[in-house]
């Protein structure tokens, strides 16, 4: 297996980029107290409205993970809150706690998609990158801010690509190459990058979601595999 890491700089990925500042959201309060809950992750999904040019639309998904079930009073207490608030804004993407792993809910249950950009209160929302979506951790604020405006601001990130040469042999999978990756860049080595992989076309579902996943270790603020091969036809 060879690998090889080339920084491209200011490289623009026009095709993944927020047409316009407009989102339309299900939600119009705001949700700083709800959003910073222990133990849930927020994603907003955000994909170009095609009836029009100038705006986006975004769908608010909420799972109760990390610590489910509540391992504390005072965290049973705030996911209550969590439920009550979902109903009250009619978000109707909510799993509750035991639903699975966030990230796995996302992509197994069709929420993110090729040329998205999903926001995720947590660090290892670059797992979206594993169908070709853009997704990125953010703080609770501007998840807050994104949920009650509708808006968000984001820097379109320069992109490293990793060409990857051959297959794995016995014993060796994707995160020993992520591991490897954190040696050789370090691990703020693709702070605020892109890190595009290439040459896995024949890698499954699982193997993707780890490289990006584990490219948020290298500071990254996307991980990104194109959506060709046969572990994402279905996706076409």
């Amino acid at each position: 297996l060879k690998v090889v890491a080339l920084k491209v700089v200011a490289l623009k990925v026009v095709a993944l980029k927020v047409v316009a500042p407009k989102v339309v959201l299900p939600v119009a309060t705001t949700v700083a107290a709800v959003v910073a809950t222990e133990a849930v992750e927020n994603v907003i999904v955000i994909a170009p409205d095609p009836k029009s040019r100038e705006a986006s639309v975004a769908v608010a998904v909420v799972m109760i993970d990390h610590v489910a079930p509540a391992a504390s009073v005072a965290t049973a207490d705030a996911q209550v809150k969590v439920r009550k608030w979902v109903r009250e804004q009619g978000i109707h993407q909510f799993f509750d706690a035991g639903a699975g792993v966030c990230h796995q809910i996302m992509i197994e249950q069709g929420l993110v998609s090729p040329g998205e950009v999903a926001f995720g209160t947590d660090s290892h929302s670059t797992a979206y990158g594993a169908v070709g979506a853009f997704g990125t951790g953010v703080g609770s604020r501007d998840m807050a801010l994104t949920l009650a405006t509708g808006q968000n601001w984001l820097r379109v990130p320069e992109t490293i690509r990793i060409q990857v040469e051959g297959r794995f042999r016995r014993g060796v999978g994707p995160k020993d190459l992520s591991l490897y990756l954190c040696g050789l860049l370090g691990l703020d080595g693709a702070t605020y990058q892109a890190v595009e992989f290439h040459g896995v076309d024949w890698l499954d579902l699982d193997g993707r979601e780890t490289l990006c996943s584990m490219s948020t270790e290298l500071g990254a603020k996307a991980g990104l595999v194109p959506p060709t091969g046969p572990a994402v036809a279905h996706l076409s």
